[in-house]
């Protein structure tokens, strides 16, 4: 496969740039609902070649670490409120 840029792979899996870009930053908060996320993920991965369903299987998983780191840091806060009352 040669090198495409971004702008090219973008416009040929008809995915916005900016949500290309935000997968490649792991800015997930920018990405559209999960499921669409994960379809996005697929084709990315087939587009260059990689096992799909693993790659699918890892963005999967980190985004649900991202969610548990999410929910801790927000029951610290809540527990920390009530210390303070």
């Amino acid at each position: 496969m040669l090198f495409r840029s971004i702008r090219g792979i973008a416009q040929a899996l008809r995915i916005r740039r900016d949500q290309l870009e935000a997968l490649e930053e792991s800015r997930y908060d920018a990405l559209p609902a999960r499921a669409y996320a994960i379809g996005f993920v697929r084709s990315y991965a087939e587009y260059l070649g990689l096992d799909s369903r693993h790659v699918v299987d890892r963005y999967k998983a980190e985004l649900d670490w991202n969610a548990a780191g999410a929910t801790e840091i927000q029951s610290a806060g809540r527990a920390h409120r009530r210390l303070g009352d």
